[in-house]
């Protein structure tokens, strides 16, 4: 009942969730005034080294799949880019970039609205 594919898939939304919780929590503690360092900054890099060794052991398990057999296309596309762009197996890894580019981009916007000037 437990394969290797259902277990970096299970490794994968543990780091989504952790990524997602953790932001939140910066965020809010950004936004609430908290000059505590929360490592967030440490944490989601961690955590994308993580997703990324996820997705390159994901990817090995996937690769038969997704080499082209006989295309008619002229330059294929490789299936590299396949599964980093159009894989599950990638996901872990850009929802932890989705969510260090979300809250930077909130939090920028937050200083601009509450700043005096």
């Amino acid at each position: 009942m437990f394969n290797q594919r259902n277990g970096t898939f299970r490794l994968g939304m543990l780091i989504a969730v952790v990524a997602g919780l953790w932001t939140i929590v910066h965020l809010i503690w950004n936004v609430v005034g908290v000059k505590a360092d929360d490592y967030w900054g440490w944490a989601l890099l961690i955590l994308f080294f993580l997703a990324l060794v996820l997705a390159f052991v994901h990817y090995a398990q996937e690769r038969s799949a997704l080499t082209v057999v006989g295309s008619t296309e002229r330059f294929p596309e490789p299936a590299v880019s396949k599964f980093f762009f159009g894989s599950e197996g990638s996901s872990a890894l850009w929802f932890v970039v989705r969510m260090y580019v979300g809250a930077e981009w909130f939090l920028a916007g937050w200083a601009k609205v509450t700043s005096p000037a």
